[in-house]
């Protein structure tokens, strides 16, 4: 069957079966991990703030208190040292004359307050209808009518509520997974206890493990968790936690396989500058990413994506964006390297920076942690 007309009919049956390949594969939507996971606090503050009988400009305070977020503000540090030089590539929407205007202000202070506290684009992001984001967005596309933007509301104005009840039942169902929390070392506590506050909703479906047990320490625990027969593992580190994490994954692909997602929690992901050696510092955390996070020693032989987030801590007053010691830049996982990986499984995703300032309302922080890390996943499938 060489001739021209047969050759033709073969050609168009593959071409037909690989259409109806393509339609039946399932497409990962793109999504805005930052916006995602802030308007869902946005939502919880709302409720909170509701149950406390506070009214819209209560409201409005707390967003710009503790929901830094500008739909065009990627990269947070550039655009406060350097606006001039911020943009690379292909710029955001808006993204330019945003960078114009903070490059006109004189003071680091003043750029701070323009980029999260004024500017109306970073507010009409934050304060519109959440519904405006489209279905992709919905929390009740990836996990059913319980998981609606008011029982968000809900769940941050009385947890005991009826729709509270419902989807806190909805998450727990659509991602039925054991929770590690990696603390950070107990000489460098959190700026705020989100990892506690994890550990008090999650209960029994979370284990703590301790930074100060160290790379060989956190590993053995790690690698405990993976080899019993429970369910699969999302991890969230904070400060050291994520370091020891980290070097634990490339020489063990059952944790590996077991590992649905990697939260970071101002994590030392690129090192600390205020060490001069050791596993921590900038220098040999940055060799240490360059060497091994890298798609080839980190995939999965089941090709799917592991979601790798990073929450960064941010004290504005700080001379290096960031907190003392950790900047923006360190605690954001870099993209890992591709070459002579044998399928792309790790991806990436910034969820920018929360306030570092012991009023933050880490109980709502964890409930977007957790609404959000489940509605990615259960989005993904």
């Amino acid at each position: 069957m060489t001739d021209p007309i047969s050759l033709a009919l073969t050609a168009l049956a593959a071409s037909l079966g690989f259409a109806i390949i393509w339609v039946q594969w399932p497409q990962t939507p793109e999504l805005d991990g930052e916006r995602w996971f802030k308007s869902l606090l946005v939502a919880l503050l709302q409720g909170h703030v509701e149950g406390r009988g506070g009214d819209a400009d209560a409201f409005d305070t707390e967003v710009i208190r503790f929901v830094p977020y500008h739909p065009a503000g990627r990269f947070p540090e550039r655009k406060i040292t350097m606006p001039e030089l911020a943009v690379t590539g292909a710029a955001l929407d808006g993204e330019r004359a945003l960078c114009e205007t903070l490059a006109a202000l004189p003071t680091r202070e003043a750029r701070w307050a323009r980029l999260y506290d004024e500017d109306e684009a970073g507010l009409d992001a934050r304060l519109s209808d959440p519904y405006d984001l489209g279905e992709v967005y919905d929390p009740t596309t990836a996990m059913g009518p319980d998981a609606s933007w008011e029982a968000v509301a809900a769940w941050g104005k009385d947890p005991d509520s009826e729709a509270a009840v419902a989807l806190k039942a909805a998450l727990w169902r659509s991602l039925p997974v054991r929770w590690v929390l990696i603390k950070g070392r107990s000489s460098h506590p959190s700026p705020a206890p989100v990892l506690d506050a994890l550990a008090q909703i999650l209960g029994e479906r979370a284990v703590m493990l301790k930074g100060d047990a160290g790379a060989e320490g956190v590993a053995e625990a790690l690698g405990e968790l993976a080899d019993d027969d429970g369910p699969p593992l999302v991890h969230v580190g904070e400060e050291a936690g994520v370091t020891w994490l980290l070097h634990a994954l490339p020489d063990n692909v059952v944790l590996r396989e077991r590992t649905q997602a990697i939260l970071s929690v101002g994590g030392v992901i690129g090192g600390r500058s205020d060490v001069d050696s050791g596993p921590l510092s900038t220098m040999a955390q940055r060799d240490w990413l360059g060497a091994h996070f890298r798609q080839r020693q980190i995939e999965t032989d089941v090709v799917r994506l592991t979601p790798y987030f990073a929450v960064q801590w941010l004290d504005r007053t700080c001379e290096e964006p960031g907190i003392e010691g950790l900047s923006l830049a360190s605690m954001r996982f870099p993209d890992p390297d591709p070459t002579d990986a044998s399928a792309i499984t790790v991806e990436t995703v910034d969820l920018g920076p929360l306030p570092a300032i012991p009023t933050l309302p880490t109980e709502l922080v964890a409930r977007a942690l957790i609404t959000f890390i489940t509605a990615w996943l259960a989005q993904r499938r």
